[in-house]
């Protein structure tokens, strides 16, 4: 069999080109032809109103699951500090409250651990209550904001390790954490970059600590510790803090 030149190898490439160039611009001509017969079919029709509302609704459903699994995410990673906080706080109490009486009483009033990244606080409107419906059945002592700032409702609960995780919501999905423990729980505050003062709630003494996006409250009374966190004002925070209440 003659070798092909290359000139030969040349001029098939180029056939071949051609065809598969043609063959192309026909498919494409094709599928412009039936995609403007469909155009034609269904210009005319409605979309029903219910199909905007149904997919309306899905879109607040997913981003509902999605905050609460980020909100189970960040518990967990919480729970696991504060674990590590109470153990470390239990060997430090053993030693130091054996024999000193006021500084025992002292030391289990408030305890504040302040490290690089974090301020560690061991420690042993008016508006409807319709949310008290949503918690978990078997929350039998809680407290609760019954102040919350204007469009903010009432979005998951969940209880780890005795300590009790309220989540609050707005329109925009803007987060206000409201947690309770009891006064041996420990509350990881990030207090880099921040601004901290000593406060009174409910003629207890807290923190207020405020940063670029968000503010923290936290106090105790005799037995409870509490942590309020949300990008709101610092003034709306202490309202909501002066307005917690213990169930019946």
């Amino acid at each position: 069999m003659k070798s092909q030149t290359k000139e030969e190898q040349e001029r098939i490439l180029k056939l071949n080109e051609t065809l598969l160039y043609d063959i192309g611009y026909e498919h494409v001509n094709n599928i412009n032809d039936e995609t403007d017969k469909l155009l034609e079919e269904y210009c005319d029709i409605e979309v029903p109103e219910s199909l905007n509302v149904w997919f309306d609704e899905y879109q607040i459903i997913q981003n509902k699951k999605m905050k609460a699994a980020n909100f189970r995410r960040r518990s967990l990673l919480f729970g696991k500090r504060a674990a590590i906080l109470l153990i470390a706080m239990t060997i430090l109490a053993a030693t130091v409250t054996m024999s000193v009486d006021a500084y025992r009483i002292k030391f289990f009033n408030m305890i504040i651990d302040k490290t690089k990244e974090y301020s560690a606080v061991n420690l042993n409107e008016e508006m409807t209550i319709e949310y008290l419906n949503e918690l978990p059945e078997n929350w039998s002592t809680f407290y609760y904001p019954t102040v919350l700032p204007e469009d903010y409702l009432f979005e998951s609960a969940l209880e780890s390790n005795g300590t009790k995780y309220i989540v609050f919501t707005n329109s925009k999905m803007d987060e206000i954490y409201f947690v309770q423990g009891l006064i041996t729980a420990d509350f990881q505050l990030d207090s880099e970059y921040v601004d901290v003062f000593n406060i009174s709630v409910k003629d207890q003494e807290g923190l207020l600590i405020i940063k670029e996006d968000s503010n923290i409250i936290s106090w105790h009374d005799n037995d409870q510790s509490f942590y309020i966190q949300g990008n709101i004002e610092k003034s709306v925070l202490l309202d909501m803090a002066e307005s917690i209440l213990k169930n019946k």
